[in-house]
């Protein structure tokens, strides 16, 4: 506080006095009294354009007694500054007069430099001394506060928003006299020793008795505070008696609240007055105590009532409130609601029913109408408190607004009372409050189509002025009126008007657009006949169209024809196409009336302006036209309007076939194209009826969302719609097998795959897409429900279905533009390659994903992505509503906050992935029922420094929260990519580690919009380039060593390896991790890295992550089948030299064909392979040294280990770490082994120094120690519990080991030549505690193997699984069981019986979360061991997909049969319920006996790899294929064969059959490398029969030699 002192004395008259002068002083204090504000303007570029002079205001805020605002001006205040400024004011807000103030201004710099925009009084001379305000609303500040324009690029613009920081000193002067005293007062506390004697109880003199309670008080107490209770107490009319006065019409609480309010002088808490923390309960007691406060005469009770009202206006509460207020005559409450109410975000729109309300409320309490508000002019000028609450009104303009309705003509009262509220500039909600009360006191229901006749003739056009248009917009939104009427007078009116009232069709074409598609609404309503009879009147419909029957259906149908019929014929008009449409409207007349330009008053400005929005107007009212069909209820009618008046709708359609033809604003406009008008016109636009949209479409998708697969009216041979893409379904579940690991992109795959199926089933690309959709909708929700266990999970049906799929469709939708570009660019060579052509198939997956939104089961998101898909119907609804939000903007905005619930579903998902594809564009928000909700106010960010996306690219550092957040939330744009890729190549060694950390979560797991990317830069990073400068001996791999760690151990879990495996790149990581493998398994041990957390990393480590990564991508756990049965199966498996021959030749093919050199820029663009030449195996000799021996194992027995080797040492330290204490004072157990008597005493002592060597040297000898363990212990020399311990104790010291023992014990398990290892729980661990449930699988399987046999494995599998169940199951050794699990899972279905079950068994006790998924393992052994159980199964799956319900087909009798039921959950008497399931629930969760079903079809591909005799299993397939034609037939059909019409069935069956696999094999182009092989097939067949099949003529072979070279 600033302060200027003038001192002053005075000496005493009386100077001749002897005795010293009395002197007085005083001091003048001139100070400024300081108070400050922040004003933030949030929505900066939603505030541009309301005009010059306009602007935003802060709230008030008080200084120094008065009431001070901010005034913003977007625009700027002053015409000459033509809006190049904004400017910034401060004003005082209060009464007052020559008010001196200094002011400081500041635009905050929000960059956080300091460097703000500062201007002040303070802190500086001033040659004029203070500004002085003369009067409320001066102000003081700058017109040309800042160019808008730099403003606009500066700092001090942040996320759409400025903040103003405002310091205001009001100067104030006072003089101080001496004082010798400096005393403290405290605040009165009277109110509290009342309150106390109040609730002691102490002097009591009167009581109340209020519902039953009885309250004790003081009377003269009361009488002090409260004219009534003086009167009631100490009046004439006082009771004389002491009996407790009753207290009527006051509930108990409110008359207690009253009695604390008199004595504390203050308001009672609330919670503890009504026993609720709940808004509502607060509000509902404000408004009995003020009731209660106005009976007793408590002014300043009623005025804290009355402010706590007006804080808590509520849509519920405002009805209640205003009546309240009407009654109580609280001014200031009842204009609150009144303005609350004028609030269109408020109740205008969206709860009219409360708007009805609350005029009934008015209407009752009409005694106290509005006619009695206080100065109304100043509320509705500047909203300033009101002076005078409660005097009787003086207002003479609001007195005359009731006047004219107590006329005898009550219709000439309402035209009286609104030109005179147009005079005086009545608010529309009072001018809508009255006529309301008007017309509810006359007995006139509403709506009132006399009104809607009224208004519209009033407007039209004597009164075309803003405010009558308003009066009709706010008479509409009370429902005073009826929309659709008034929209059929208007159009009268204003369509043959729009040139010379340009403004008035504007204002139509915005209320039609409004109006148009809720007013159907009103079809339920009380008044639905008499309206539809009043529209019918307006249009002449019933006339021009020949109408007999006056049903307001077909009135409505009409009514909506005509509406979007005037805006075409209006169109063409406005374009000068209406002269040259054969059929001229037959309605009103569409010509447009030209303006008036004779008129000397109307400048050229004026005519300029209405002319451009003469122009703008027809573009509105094309796009109003596209949303008729847009919107579901619209484009409905339109289409019942059709059906039903064929020649009227030529006549429509060729004029809209001629505006989209020649229309230049239908060009020009930004939201419709002529295409998509066009859609009007097409069949495929129709819309079924409402019959079968409510009953077959209902049953139709509630078969595909549950997976079924035929009719669900009962078992029938006619499939579904659904059933013609079962091939996807299948190619979906195959791909999801995590034991098998592709080399292929599974993208490419299934455009082939889609490709040939639309091809053959001659189907519509709208339905191939839809089907598309639908079967990777399905995977994901039989994913959601499905059993634990060591799989792929969510993450990778998530992939296929919004990556995988995805990116399918851009190759087919590439594919067909592509060629349509070509074929334009050769026949047209002035056009350029950039042009943009959108083909049938765009067009038809816009449609399928329209359509996708009717299966609603389908789309329910898992709880895992809700959040994302909540995300992106936030986005959706933000660009619907128009705010858009920039990228990143909802990084920092919790979905808590929004400002409605956005609830998404899986196809906003689905939408976002084609968005970013670029397959669709945010024209999709557009969709009708996309968006659910409406909002008009971004939600508030948590905080501007809220870490995530783009904070990072806004250049923030990876700080720990950074990097928390990145972790968890996918990338969403390839640039985000490249900037983490970016930081992970160049930034310091923390940071490295970061961004690798960040790659490998969300962003791979759930970035589905990048994902392939995302993979090609890890596999990038995971083969980092020799730095120029780099002039070392060794690799410059072993620099990046934490940096190669930390990727490795990110994409080492199985949903990662199968992304990657779905994307086609396990061959390129394959080729960057046997570089890795050959440098660190190289490495000397001794070498360590130090990690920024302080953790050393040594290279054993590094190995050990890549070897067991790169094991598991060439599935090397797969025993010899040689050795394992009498049938060789026909395939191979994948090799090391397979995957890099797989990566060659992609890297070969890149050049190959323009077409593929453009898939593989647009997958790889950002990542180059130009420099990256091929690899061979021999370029890693170490790698390959084990690989070989590795083979040598799996041939044959090891062969003998000569001593003295260096091998031998090692091989001998080895086993003293396994078996140290087994060696301490024993004999050496490498006797046996060697072939020598003893071993080298130099290396017993020191183990650990001898095996400090390196990874490739310890493997060497690793198959030497695991076969002198396992032979140790089958001659007793070591228990089974030492050697688990020595084989968990080599691989706890070298990860990598786990590789070899996987192999090696795999291989001797297979020789056969171990003795079975008793599972007693003594030696071995027993199963017995699961093996009775596991042991069903099984069950009646054979006679053989029902519980006879006993609980033995073969030797090294019995090692096998007990080293395994000593793992935890957790994120860290899931690599470790993943190498082993695939592996025993093989052994376990290839020994003889029970082994599988006592593997399964001891795991279910290890895992007991995995026991549906192991017992479901369990099942291969029958399929591997039994052809019958195939033949089974493959009935069960044929009946399954065709709906066969013949006793033949399947049998319950027992054997493989009933085993298989077991698995299947299928009875015979469940068969028919069972039709539609052959994919069904997948692993589902609803358990049946003990055992979870499994659908059919899910069994077959899990198990047909067990299968050993390929050959028998797909004659079996065929075999059933043909029995089935007559099954069909004969059952389902009742046809009998007459004229060998099964024969021919047969035939044609097999024959689709062969075009279908050969389809689906070999491709239907020649684009594909799989196509190559077709010619070769085919012609080998072809020659085939032309040699044997036909009758050996030379001319017969020639001619079919020759349809084989022309089918290749």
């Amino acid at each position: 506080m600033g302060r200027v002192r003038i001192e002053t004395s005075r000496p005493s008259s009386s100077s001749s006095s002897s005795s010293p002068p009395v002197v007085t002083t005083s001091t003048s204090i001139t100070e400024t009294v300081n108070g400050e504000h922040d004003f933030r303007i949030s929505g900066y570029s939603l505030s541009k354009g309301i005009g010059i002079g306009k602007y935003v205001a802060s709230d008030t805020f008080m200084v120094g007694g008065y009431s001070w605002a901010i005034y913003f001006y977007p625009d700027g205040k002053s015409l000459e500054d033509n809006a190049s400024y904004v400017s910034l004011f401060i004003a005082l807000a209060s009464d007052g007069s020559d008010v001196r103030a200094l002011f400081e201004l500041t635009l905050i710099d929000q960059s956080g430099k300091e460097r703000h925009k500062v201007h002040s009084h303070f802190g500086r001379a001033l040659e004029s001394g203070p500004y002085t305000l003369k009067y409320r609303g001066s102000m003081w500040g700058y017109k040309r506060f800042f160019r808008r324009s730099a403003l606009e690029t500066s700092e001090y613009l942040k996320d759409d928003c400025l903040q103003v920081h405002c310091c205001v000193g009001v100067v104030r002067s006072h003089t101080d006299g001496p004082k010798s005293y400096s005393i403290h007062v405290p605040p009165s506390d009277i109110g509290q020793h009342f309150g106390r004697l109040l609730e002691s109880g102490k002097g009591t003199d009167v009581s109340f008795e209020v519902n039953g309670e009885t309250f004790a008080a003081h009377k003269l107490v009361l009488a002090a505070r409260s004219p009534v209770f003086s009167a009631q107490l100490f009046g004439p009319m006082k009771d004389q008696n002491n009996q407790p006065i009753k207290v009527e019409d006051v509930l108990a609480p409110v008359f207690k609240g009253l009695l604390h309010f008199i004595y504390w002088d203050k308001l009672p808490d609330m919670e503890e007055l009504t026993g609720l923390n709940t808004k509502w309960a607060s509000t509902s007691m404000y408004q009995h105590l003020l009731a209660a406060a106005d009976r007793y005469g408590l002014e300043r009770l009623l005025m804290l009532c009355e402010s706590n009202l007006c804080e808590d206006v509520a849509i519920n509460t405002v009805a209640t409130t205003l009546a309240l207020a009407e009654q109580h005559r609280c001014l200031q409450l009842k204009f609150m609601c009144l303005k609350f109410v004028a609030l269109p975000e408020n109740l205008r729109e969206s709860c009219p029913d409360v708007l009805t309300d609350l005029l009934e409320h008015v209407a009752r309490n009409n005694e106290h109408s509005l006619a009695k508000c206080t100065r109304l002019n100043t509320f509705i000028l500047d909203g300033s408190d009101v002076n005078g609450r409660r005097s009787v009104p003086t207002s003479r303009a609001a007195e005359n607004l009731t006047m004219p309705v107590t006329n005898t003509n009550l219709w000439d009262g309402v035209i009286e009372m609104t030109k005179y509220a147009q005079i005086q500039a009545t608010d529309p909600s009072i001018w809508a409050a009255q006529l309301s009360a008007s017309l509810m006191a006359a007995g006139v229901s509403v709506p009132s189509p006399e009104v809607a006749g009224l208004l519209v003739s009033h407007l039209c056009w004597a009164n075309n002025v803003p405010i009558v248009w308003k009066f009709l917009e706010k008479a509409i939104a009370l429902r005073l009126v009826p929309p659709m009427l008034v929209l059929a007078l208007l159009s009268n009116s204003v369509i043959p008007s729009r040139k010379s009232q340009p403004a008035a069709y504007r204002l139509y074409l915005e209320l039609l657009r409004r109006l148009i598609f809720s007013s159907t609404s009103e079809v339920n309503g009380p008044h639905y006949h008499k309206i539809m009879k009043s529209v019918d009147d307006a249009l002449h419909l019933s006339q021009r169209f020949g109408i007999l029957s006056s049903e307001p259906g077909i009135i409505l149908v009409d009514f909506i024809f005509v509406m979007v019929w005037q805006l075409l014929d209006a169109s063409l008009d406005d374009e000068g196409l209406l002269e040259i449409v054969p059929e001229k409207n037959f309605f009103s007349p569409i010509k447009s009336q030209e303006m008036n330009i004779d008129d000397h008053n109307i400048g050229a400005k004026k005519i300029d302006c209405n002319d451009r929005l003469y122009k703008s107007n027809t573009t509105i009212a094309v796009e109003i036209i596209g949303e008729f069909y847009r919107n579901k209820i619209t484009s409905r009618i339109l289409y019942l309007a059709r059906r039903n008046m064929p020649i009227h709708w030529g006549n429509f359609v060729y004029n809209l076939r001629l505006l989209a033809a020649k229309s230049t604003s239908l060009r020009n406009s930004r939201n419709i194209s002529p295409e998509a008008l066009l859609k009007l016109t097409s069949d495929n636009s129709a819309l079924v009826s409402h019959k079968f949209k409510t009953v077959s479409l209902q049953q139709f998708h509630a078969v595909m969302a549950s997976g079924s697969l035929v009719s669900s009216a009962g078992p029938s041979h006619i499939a579904s719609h659904s059933a013609i893409w079962l091939p996807i379904d299948l190619f979906f579940e195959d791909i999801m097998e995590g034991t098998v690991v592709a080399t292929t992109s599974a993208a490419e795959t299934l455009t082939s795959l889609l490709k040939a199926h639309q091809a053959i089933t001659q189907a519509s690309w709208q339905d191939a897409f839809l089907g598309l959709w639908i079967a990777a909708l399905r995977l994901v929700q039989r994913e959601e429900g499905a059993v634990e266990g060591p799989i792929p999970r969510l993450d990778t049906c998530l992939c296929v279905l919004l990556c995988i799929t995805t990116l399918a469709t851009v190759n087919i939708v590439d594919e067909e533009e592509s060629a349509l570009i070509e074929e334009n660019e050769h026949g047209k060579m002035h056009m350029r390659s950039e042009t943009k052509v959108f083909g049938n198939c765009r067009k038809s997956l816009v449609s399928s994903l329209q359509q996708l939104g009717d299966f609603e089961g389908l789309l329910t998101p898992p709880s895992y992505v809700t959040s994302l898909a909540n995300q992106a119907a936030a986005k959706a609804m933000f660009f619907f509503s128009g705010l858009g939000v920039g990228s990143g903007y909802l990084d920092g905005v919790s979905l808590n906050d929004m400002p409605i619930t956005c609830s998404g579903d899986l196809r906003h998902l689905i939408v976002e992935a084609c968005i970013a594809r670029h397959l669709l564009d945010t024209s999709a928000y557009l969709w009708p029922g996309y968006v659910k909700g409406h909002t008009n106010q971004l939600p508030r960010p948590i905080s501007s420094q809220m870490p995530g996306w783009s904070s990072l690219m806004k250049g923030s550092p990876l700080t720990p929260p950074m990097v928390h957040a990145l972790v968890s939330t996918p990338a969403s744009s390839l640039a985000e990519i490249e900037k983490l890729y970016e930081i992970a190549t160049d930034g310091s060694n923390a940071e490295k580690i970061s961004a690798a950390t960040i790659l490998c979560r969300a962003s791979l797991t759930r970035g589905w919009n990048i994902q392939e990317h995302t993979g090609f830069f890890i596999i990038k990073l995971l083969s980092p380039p020799v730095p120029q400068d780099y002039s070392g001996t060794e690799s410059h791999l072993l620099a990046s060593a934490p940096l190669l760690n930390v990727l490795l151990l990110g994409i080492s879990f199985i949903d990662c390896i199968q992304i990657f495996s779905l994307h086609g790149l396990v061959p390129h990581l394959a080729g960057v991790l046997m570089p890795i493998c050959e440098v660190f398994g190289s490495c000397s041990p001794t070498i360590s890295w130090t990690l920024p957390a302080g953790e050393h990393l040594c290279p054993l480590a590094v190995f050990s992550n890549a070897f067991t990564l790169l094991l598991k991508l060439w599935r090397f756990d797969q025993p010899p089948f040689e050795h394992v049965g009498d049938i060789t199966p026909v395939g191979s498996q994948l090799t090391p030299e397979f995957l890099l021959l797989a990566r060659n030749s992609q890297l070969v093919s890149r050049g190959d064909s323009h077409e593929v050199q453009n898939k593989r820029k647009r997958l790889f663009r950002q990542c180059d392979l130009s420099s990256v030449g091929p690899v061979f195996l021999d370029s890693f000799p170490k790698l390959k040294l084990w690989y070989r021996q590795h083979q040598a194992c799996i041939a044959s027995t090891l062969s003998d280990l000569k001593p003295g080797t260096s091998v031998y040492q090692i091989f001998d330290a080895l086993l003293n770490m396994m078996f140290r204490k087994k060696n301490r004072g024993a004999k050496s157990l490498t006797s046996s082994t060697s072939g020598s008597s003893n071993s080298s005493g130099s290396v017993t002592n020191d183990c650990t120094l001898h095996l400090k060597l390196p990874a490739w040297d310890i493997l060497e000898a690793v198959p030497f120690a695991l076969d002198a363990a396992l032979t140790a212990c089958a001659h007793g020399r070591l228990s089974p519990r030492e050697l688990t311990t020595g084989l968990k104790g080599l691989a706890d010291f070298l990860p990598a080991s786990m590789v070899t023992i996987v192999s090696y014990l795999s291989a001797e398990t297979t020789r056969g030549l171990w003795k079975p290892a008793s599972m007693n729980g003594t030696d071995w661990p027993s199963p017995a505690a699961n093996l009775s449930m596991v042991w069903l699988v099984g069950n009646l399987f054979s006679s053989d193997y029902c519980g006879t046999s006993s609980a033995t494995l073969p030797l090294p599998l019995a090692a096998l699984v007990s080293l395994t169940i000593t793992y935890k199951v957790d994120r860290i050794t899931e690599p470790l069981l993943n190498l082993a699990g695939p592996a025993l899972n093989t052994l376990g279905a290839c020994c003889p019986w029970p082994c599988m079950p006592i593997i399964v068994a001891l795991w279910t006790q290890k895992a007991k979360r995995w026991t549906d998924f192991l017992v479901f393992s369990a099942s291969q052994t029958v399929f591997h061991h039994n052809n019958d159980a195939v033949v089974q199964l493959l009935r069960v799956c044929f009946q399954s997909t065709l709906g066969l319900n013949s006793p033949s087909v399947i049998t319950n009798s027992g054997g493989v049969g009933k085993q298989l039921f077991a698995i299947t959950s299928i009875e015979s008497d469940q068969l028919a319920s069972l039709t539609g399931n052959l994919l069904g629930h997948g692993f589902g969760s609803h358990c049946s006996g003990g055992i979870t079903p499994v659908a059919p079809g899910i069994l077959y591909l899990r198990v047909r790899r067990s299968v050993r005799d390929l050959v028998f299993m797909t004659e079996e397939i065929v075999s059933l294929l043909i029995h089935s034609v007559k099954d069909i037939l004969t059952t389902d059909l009742n046809k009998v064969d007459s004229g060998g019409m099964i024969g021919m069935l047969k035939g044609y069956a097999l024959a689709y059959f062969t075009i279908l696999s050969g389809s689906f094999a070999w491709g239907i182009d020649s684009a594909s490398s799989a196509s190559k092989k077709r010619p070769v097939i085919l012609g080998a067949h072809l020659g085939f029969m032309a040699a044997s099949a036909l009758d050996g003529g030379r001319g017969g072979f020639a001619e079919l030699e020759q349809r084989a070279k022309e089918v290749g």
